[in-house]
């Protein structure tokens, strides 16, 4: 034996002493295991009960009936609390705590058959931080004066589920949390839920309902890998808000009777797949309501994808777009359908604003339309103020105003194989600056013209079939700038082709008859280069040029 005297001897029980706090340190912390059922009586207060019950066992059973919790109880790793029979209602009696909290490292954390009811005293109903495996099924949180659920860099799973009249958000999922919810609601509270500074999301059969404000709501880059045959209704502002660099996946979803927008992209990325977005918006303004509201909102450069699906009977426009994309994609057989909105199916302006659409059918839009305006309100599609357009295999018919409105500082459309039909003006209405390049169309039966084309616009008609329209087939008139028709057919109309006060018109291989005036007219002001064209059989003349 070594024998330390002094100096020596104090250095050495240092050493020693730092040696076993060392060892001390590098023991891992003993968690509790096995099993016990709660002895308790239904109306109990059993705070300190299952207190001890959690620091001694893993699985904790308590059979079924009201208790009384004061204070927050704290969950340990590996902790699950289950219902032995009929449902536990864990009622909290101590004003702004938490039934259960877990902020420590645990791997398996789960409640079954339990009900939290804050009793519109406490905070979150269940606070869990950095828990790597949280289970909750057949759970409910009810009545909390803060949020239901709160998660927080943790890993979730809730399987029949349910949220009721919480006065924040019921529940909400932050920094990278990862949340799978399945065959779960949440209605009757302020927000459904939040997803938050990274977090992702994936629901399946998941309801939500009659929130103050938002259904479900993505901030901070928040992901929705999937919201899968789940509703949005009844929500006072927005059934789905998605906003800036957040991103989203909805498929057979419906998003209906919204106060405001169904689904509101805000500088984020969408897609929508065969979902049902109906119903939204208020009939009028009101001092709570500043804005009619809308289907479907893009704005800020976000991007949507439409596979399928309708946007029907919203009661401001089905979309409205201010800047950002929209890409609908139909099929042959299943058409996207934009109909019965109050002012226009489909509404996109701005420079930076473009749609693409393949098979859609925008119908019977516009029975309310603001204003009755060629330029904004009571279409099918309007495209306005800069924004691009491409269209192909759709339909647009019987809507209030124009079955298409192009209008406006620099608006382009390229529409080709389309119909538009039975409109309360106009198939194509084209006004102030525009360039519309149209093949292959069919109009027919529109109360003024098939296409009608003015003030400074540029077109290129090709392949086109104009008959049984009010007025004109194709009207031009007031183009300073070149206007080319080819290929045409105009028949049935009170005039064919009619052209006033435009001189850069190339008309070629075009034919009309049976029309109720001329096959071709041009004014005393307007100039018509033609080659190669027939029009016969007209009631009053062929062509009449001044």
């Amino acid at each position: 034996m070594i024998k330390c005297k002094g100096k020596v001897k104090k250095h050495c029980i240092l050493f020693l002493l730092v040696l076993l706090l060392g060892c001390l340190c590098t023991i891992q912390p003993v968690y509790a295991k096995g099993s016990c059922t709660l002895s308790v009586r239904n109306g109990e207060d059993i705070t300190v009960k299952l207190k001890k019950a959690i620091k001694k066992y893993d699985t904790i059973r308590i059979p079924g009936g009201t208790y009384r919790v004061s204070g927050s109880l704290t969950l340990d790793n590996k902790t699950a609390i289950q219902a032995t029979s009929g449902r536990v209602v864990l009622q909290q009696r101590k004003n702004r705590k938490s039934i259960f909290t877990s902020s420590r490292s645990t791997k398996k954390l789960s409640l079954t058959g339990i009900t939290l009811d804050g009793q519109g005293r406490s905070g979150s109903l269940l606070y869990v931080k950095n828990a790597s495996g949280l289970t909750l099924k057949n759970v409910q949180f009810v009545n909390s004066r803060s949020y239901g659920l709160y998660v927080n860099r943790s890993k979730a799973t809730l399987t029949d589920c349910a949220f009721y009249n919480n006065k924040t958000t019921s529940l909400y999922a932050l920094s990278s949390s990862d949340l799978k919810m399945t065959n779960c609601t949440l209605g009757k509270g302020k927000e459904g839920i939040c997803l938050n500074s990274k977090a992702k999301g994936y629901l399946t059969n998941v309801q939500i309902s009659d929130m103050s404000n938002v259904g479900l709501s993505l901030n901070g880059s928040a992901k929705l890998t999937g919201a899968i045959n789940s509703t949005f209704v009844r929500c006072n502002a927005k059934g789905v808000y998605i906003r800036k660099g957040c991103s989203a996946t909805l498929q057979n979803c419906t998003i209906a009777a919204n106060g405001l927008d169904g689904i509101y992209v805000d500088n984020a990325k969408a897609w929508l797949n065969d979902c049902l977005i109906t119903g939204n918006g208020h009939a009028e303004q009101t001092a709570v309501y500043n804005s009619v509201g809308y289907g479907l909102r893009i704005r800020n450069k976000a991007s949507v994808v439409m596979r399928g699906g309708r946007v029907n009977n919203n009661l401001g426009y089905g979309v409205i777009c201010s800047s950002g994309t929209l890409d609908v994609q139909g099929s042959p057989g299943a058409y996207c359908e934009f109909m019965y909105n109050a002012w226009s199916g489909l509404s996109f302006s701005g420079r930076s604003t473009s749609i693409s659409m393949n098979y859609a059918r925008c119908s019977e839009n516009g029975y309310d339309p603001k204003g009755n305006s060629e330029g904004q309100n009571g279409h099918g599609l309007g495209v306005t103020d800069g924004a691009r357009g491409q269209v192909r295999n759709s339909i647009f018919d019987s809507n209030g105003v124009c079955g298409i409105s192009l209008f406006g500082n620099g608006s382009v459309l390229d529409i080709e194989s389309c119909t538009a039909s039975s409109n309360g003006r106009h198939g194509i209405g084209g006004r102030k600056g525009i360039t519309l390049t149209a093949a292959n169309m069919v109009l027919n039966n529109n109360v003024q013209h098939g296409i009608m084309l003015l003030d400074n616009g540029t077109g290129f008609i090709s392949g086109v079939t104009a008959s049984n329209n009010g007025k004109f087939g194709l009207d031009i008139g007031q183009t300073t700038k070149n206007v080319t028709v080819s290929g045409c057919t105009t028949n049935a109309n009170n005039d064919g082709v009619y052209v006033y006060a435009a001189r850069n018109v190339q008309i070629s291989n075009t034919q009309g008859s049976q029309n109720l005036r001329y096959g071709l007219y041009v004014s005393t002001d307007g100039a018509a280069s033609l080659s190669g064209n027939t029009f016969s059989n007209n009631f009053r003349k062929d062509i009449s040029i001044y």
